[in-house]
C-alpha cells in the first residue's frame, strides 16, 4: 500500500481507503462518479447461478482508491457507497483539501 501511496500526487488527487475487514470478496467497485458536492462509489456483486460454486477468497482489511481532483476542492464532501440497483451500504461526509 505504502508504494500506491508514494506514486499518487495529493495536489491532483486523493485516496479513499476503504476499511473492509475480512469479508468475502464477491464484490468490486464498478465506477466512481461525482455530482457536484458527492462521490458516488457503485459497487458490482457477483453471485453464483443455479447449479455453480462459489470459492471463497477473503480481501485484505483495507483497499484504497485514487480519484483525480476536478474543479474547486477544499470543502465538504459527501461519499455514498451503494451496490447495484441503489442500495445504499454506507454514507459519510468528509473535508477534502
Amino acid at each position: 500500500m505504502l508504494e500506491s501511496l508514494k506514486k499518487v500526487d495529493f495536489d491532483q488527487s486523493f485516496v479513499i481507503l476503504h476499511l473492509v475487514g475480512q469479508i468475502p470478496d464477491n464484490g468490486r467497485i464498478k465506477e466512481i462518479i461525482r455530482r457536484n458536492g458527492t462521490v458516488y462509489i457503485k459497487l458490482q456483486e457477483f453471485s453464483a447461478g443455479p447449479g455453480n460454486y462459489m470459492f471463497r477468497g477473503f480481501t485484505l482489511p483495507y483497499q484504497i482508491t485514487a480519484i483525480e481532483k476536478k474543479g474547486k476542492w477544499g470543502k465538504e464532501v459527501k461519499f455514498i457507497l451503494e451496490v447495484e440497483g441503489g442500495y445504499i451500504l454506507a454514507q459519510e461526509q468528509h473535508y477534502i483539501p
